[in-house]
């Protein structure tokens, strides 16, 4: 997975960030790079979040087809009773 390096103890984020904004060269094509890296991870992030999404649907539509409305309303209403039931189906 990873490799092995010993743990920097006096490492600050802060002075990590002024190095490299200091050694960075500023030209249209560093800049481009930059841009088009930064919109293609969150094009990756987009489609892994979407994915997630449409599959919390499909659960939903499954629930709602197999139980009753009123057993939702008896069970998952606005009570103590269904917050637990709730926090317990999402295990």
């Amino acid at each position: 997975m990873g490799v092995n390096r010993p743990v920097l103890e006096d490492f600050s984020i802060i002075k990590d960030i002024k190095r490299r904004f200091k050694n960075y060269k500023f030209s249209g094509g560093n800049v481009k790079y930059a841009i088009v890296g930064t919109l293609k991870g969150s094009w990756a992030l987009t489609k892994m979040g979407m994915w997630w999404l449409i599959i919390g649907m499909l659960m939903t539509a499954f629930a709602r087809t197999v139980v009753s409305h009123d057993l939702f309303l008896q069970y998952i209403g606005k009570t103590l009773l269904g917050l637990i039931v709730t926090l317990f189906l999402q295990l």
